[in-house]
């Protein structure tokens, strides 16, 4: 350092050290020697002092020491590299945002054409479900015509089975289609078996699974443990296959074009037990599995007989004979699905049980209410959830009992073993010739009650004369 001035860079000690360190040999000065540092009072460098003479200054300035110029370009490469990876990393981080919006942008526009796309499906789901409603009230009709037909000239039953199958044929390529809209919509993801068999059954019926409500679901869940209870379901169930009533029922309801689920409706009335005598009421007895009182069984073919008055079974009584009550049965079944209740079987349910007149009238009712609001009438509007929210508490609890009751054990005959009954679902069971369920040691419960449509025949000719 110059002569007379203080250097920072040197030790407190240093004197002692010069005092011991021999003589150095002589040194040329620094050509341009730097400005000295300036010095605090107390005489100790300042910090000040120091960022300005190695931080601030040009690191080519001749009057500026080697060490200091190294110093200042080392710190000038230094920010150098620090403000090119600022840069780097402020590119690189405008990158991920601009990958990030765009992506956001992508997720956005593919969620919405996701919805576009459902609610597309959803609208072409509904459209096909009206349309199949309405084909499955066509059928039922043209069922009815070729099938009388048939029975006035059995000559033509060839070519009239012809049109029946092709009928059918459309029915069930409508079906399949409106099933594979449903699937893609996603309707049954994220189902238990439970809600599945639920949903299917609510299908079979008439009613969409699109509009099925929450509470009727729950409210279903409560009926169908009540038939897992006590054993009622599997008890009656293998009391229709050991007398061949399964697949009475299930060849009758299929020959006049009606869901087999209404299998479960004689199980609802009497446990398939033919002898059932119901109580009294203005209309007289209800007779029967099927518990026709007499005025309908008239109207269907079913002949009452001497003990019509009395509450006792009555051998001489067809609404006794299952095969020809449940032949009945679904021949009344089709009128009111066909000209009442427009597909929907739940409505037919209530039907049987309530009375059609009832649930005429109040169909009636609800034609004019949607005439008036201008929403046309047709299968679509003539829903068991329309009519369950217009007049839930106008229809007897015994009638939306039964209704309930017919459904749940609908649901349990999807898959019994699903809900703890060992046994083959029922209708698959009938479909398949029947006697499925049939366990060694079933024995048919008696001549009488498998009474036929010949033996009461019998019965009833007139005694040979002597």
């Amino acid at each position: 350092a110059p002569s007379g001035s203080v250097d920072p860079f040197r030790p407190a000690d240093a004197a002692f050290a010069d005092a011991q360190r021999p003589p150095a040999p002589p040194v040329a000065a620094p050509a341009a020697p730097g400005p000295p540092a300036p010095v605090a009072a107390s005489g100790e460098i300042s910090y000040d002092a120091v960022v300005d003479r190695y931080f601030t200054g040009d690191p080519d300035d001749p009057e500026a020491g080697e060490r200091t110029k190294f110093i200042r370009r080392a710190y000038v490469d230094l920010k150098t590299a620090q403000t090119e990876t600022h840069t780097r990393e402020r590119s690189k981080l405008k990158t991920l945002v601009l990958a990030a919006v765009a992506v956001s942008i992508v997720a956005l526009a593919y969620a919405g054409y996701l919805q576009y796309q459902a609610v597309q499906y959803r609208a072409e789901a509904a459209e096909l479900f009206l349309l199949l409603k309405t084909s499955e009230v066509a059928v039922a009709q043209q069922v009815g015509q070729i099938r009388a037909e048939m029975d006035a000239n059995p000559e033509a039953a060839d070519s009239l089975e012809v049109d029946l199958d092709r009928a059918l044929a459309a029915r069930r390529a409508t079906a399949a289609r409106y099933d594979r809209f449903v699937r893609r919509l996603g309707v049954y993801d994220g189902l238990t078996t439970e809600e599945e068999a639920i949903y299917k059954v609510a299908r079979a019926f008439g009613e969409s699974e699109l509009a099925i409500p929450d509470e009727f679901v729950a409210e279903v869940k409560t009926y169908v443990a009540k038939w897992r209870r006590g054993g009622r379901f599997e008890r009656a169930v293998r009391h229709a296959q050991v007398n061949g009533f399964d697949v009475a029922a299930v060849t009758a309801l299929r020959r006049h074009g009606m869901p087999t689920e209404y299998f479960f409706l004689a199980l609802q009335e009497s446990d398939f037990n033919t002898r059932a005598v119901g109580p009294p009421t203005r209309y007289g007895y209800a007779k029967g599995a099927w518990q026709f009182i007499p005025e309908t069984g008239r109207r269907y073919g079913l002949e009452p007989g001497p003990l019509v008055a009395e509450p006792s079974f009555d051998p001489l009584d067809e609404r006794h004979d299952f095969p020809l009550a449940a032949d009945a049965a679904a021949r009344y079944l089709r009128d009111i699905y066909v000209h009442l209740a427009q597909a929907s079987g739940l409505l037919v349910c209530a039907s049987y049980n309530w009375g059609e007149g009832r649930v005429r009238r109040n169909m009636d009712y609800i034609r004019r209410q949607l005439a008036q609001a201008g929403i046309p009438n047709d299968p679509s509007h003539r829903t068991y959830w329309r009519f369950l929210s217009q007049y839930r508490n106008q229809m007897p609890a015994e009638t939306r009992g039964y209704v309930m009751n017919i459904f749940a054990a609908a649901v349990i005959g999807q898959s019994p073993r699903s809900f703890g009954i060992d046994m083959d679902p029922p209708v698959q069971v009938a479909l398949a010739g029947g006697r499925g369920g049939i366990r060694p040691g079933d024995q048919p419960t008696g001549p009488v009650q498998r009474l036929g449509s010949d033996a009461l025949d019998r019965r009833r000719a007139p005694a040979p004369q002597e």
